[in-house]
Order: structure tokens, then C-alpha cells, then sequence
């Protein structure tokens, strides 16, 4: 009985640590799934209209269920290369909680090898401000974050039109 009482309290804070860890991992994995399926859904156009993206980025808070798009973050962006390989944002489009688009012209580094002279990359970056069920109390809420690239399939850098 003595062993029980004592070993009770760290098996059930063992068993919730699991429960709340796997939680995030579940929206962590989502996070990534959505931020890819919108960079391929926008890397398979040619050009695309703010409404597109708008629609493009419904997408990603069908992904996230069964956890509501209200702390969902979704940065959509045309990375282009020059002729030299030096990189800049092209067009940026931000959506949702905490979301900014970035600044046109403005730097960015992808990482080595994944753009080429003359061409782009689509990148999307999800963000979650999750919140913990049990673990709330201790951790407080959790900012996880997504992210994808695409090289653009039907020309090498996607426009974006009005």
C-alpha cells in the first residue's frame, strides 16, 4: 500500500506528460502537412491572385482539424533568385493569428542548395499557439511552427496579380 501511494502520483504525471506531448506532436505534424500542401498548391500555377491565396489557405485549416484555425498563422512567399543566386522575397501573403507577410525585396536565406540563378521557391510557414489540456498550468501555451518548400512547376517563378 505504502509502495502504491508513493508510485501513483509519478505514474499519472508520467501518464499525462505522454498524453500532452503526443497532443503536440499531432498539431506539430499537422503544422508541417498544411505548410506543404499550401506551398504545392501555390507552386502549381503560374500566377496567383490574392483571392487564390486567400482560398489556397482555407486548405490549411481543413488540414489542422480536428484543432480550430483561431491560432493558426500562415505566411505564403515567392522567394526569387537573381542571376548571381542572391535571394529576396518576390511577394509575401500573411493570414491569421500573429501572421505578417513579409516585406517585398526584403532578405531571405532558404537553406543552401534549394534555389538556383534565375529561378524561385515557394515557401510556407504555419504557426499554432497551442494550448495544453492538462499541462496547462505548467508549460502555458506552446507556439509550434511548420514549414515547406516548392520550386514552381509551370514557370520558374510563380506571379502574384493584384
Amino acid at each position: 500500500m505504502i509502495e502504491f501511494t508513493l508510485a501513483f502520483p509519478i505514474m499519472v504525471a508520467l501518464f499525462v506528460g505522454v498524453v500532452e506531448f503526443s497532443e503536440a506532436f499531432a498539431v506539430k505534424r499537422k503544422l508541417t502537412n498544411a505548410a506543404a500542401a499550401v506551398s504545392d498548391l501555390v507552386a502549381q500555377n503560374a500566377q496567383v491572385s490574392t483571392a487564390d491565396l486567400s482560398d489556397i489557405a482555407k486548405v490549411a485549416d481543413t488540414l489542422l482539424a480536428p484543432y480550430g484555425p483561431g491560432n493558426l498563422g500562415l505566411v505564403i512567399s515567392s522567394v526569387e533568385a537573381d542571376q548571381k543566386g542572391a535571394t529576396q522575397v518576390g511577394w509575401s501573403y500573411a493570414r491569421g493569428f500573429g501572421a505578417s507577410a513579409r516585406g517585398q525585396g526584403g532578405a531571405f536565406s532558404p537553406p543552401t542548395g534549394l534555389t538556383e540563378p534565375n529561378s524561385s521557391i515557394i515557401v510556407a510557414e504555419t504557426s499554432y499557439q497551442f494550448t495544453p489540456t492538462i499541462a496547462l498550468y505548467l508549460t502555458g501555451a506552446l507556439n509550434l511552427t511548420g514549414q515547406a518548400y516548392f520550386r514552381p512547376r509551370a514557370t520558374r517563378v510563380v506571379q502574384k496579380v493584384n
